[in-house]
């Protein structure tokens, strides 16, 4: 029986790491390859929340899109706005709008914008082992009838701000 040699072992390791960042590179590069990076702002006010964001897509330095909103309506009173990878944002919102349809039709009547804040945050926490790549900015009108502005992270931790970008 040949017993392999301190070289040969540390070769062998060495090998194995280089494929293990080579595949990390992979995984990487396919998120960097498909971020489209979005720009946003609200301000709250007293009874008021404004939203402004830009309607480009990109990958890199092509603009992929000039067209492409960032900006749902999920209520009267509440809107969504998101940054980051166009596939996730997409399929956040529509989560979004389904269990928010299902509210409606239980309930009879549309949900408060902090019932849909706290919604939002568990469902980005629901995916905290592989994240929505999604920055969200929840703006809506709450009970009181003052503007509201929920800023989160990728796995849902969220705060009430007055501005967000």
């Amino acid at each position: 029986m040949r017993v392999p040699s301190l070289v040969s072992l540390k070769q062998s390791y060495l090998n194995f790491i280089s494929i293990e960042l080579k595949l990390l590179e992979t995984f990487i590069s396919a998120f960097v390859d498909l971020n489209q990076v979005f720009y946003f702002l609200a301000i709250a006010g007293a009874d008021f929340v404004t939203v402004a964001t830009d309607t480009r897509m990109s990958a890199g330095y092509s603009i992929l899109s000039r067209t492409q909103s960032k900006t749902i309506k999920l209520t009267d009173k509440t809107i969504l706005t998101s940054a980051g990878m166009v596939a996730d944002v997409e399929t956040l919102h529509k989560n979004l709008q389904f269990v928010i349809r299902q509210y409606e039709m239980q309930n009879k009547r549309s949900p408060s914008t902090a019932a849909i804040a706290q919604k939002l945050s568990t469902a980005l926490y629901g995916r905290r082992f592989m994240p929505y790549y999604a920055f969200n900015l929840l703006c809506g009108i709450d009970d009181a009838g003052k503007g509201v502005i929920y800023g989160y992270d990728a796995v849902g931790s969220y705060d009430t701000v007055t501005y967000g970008a």
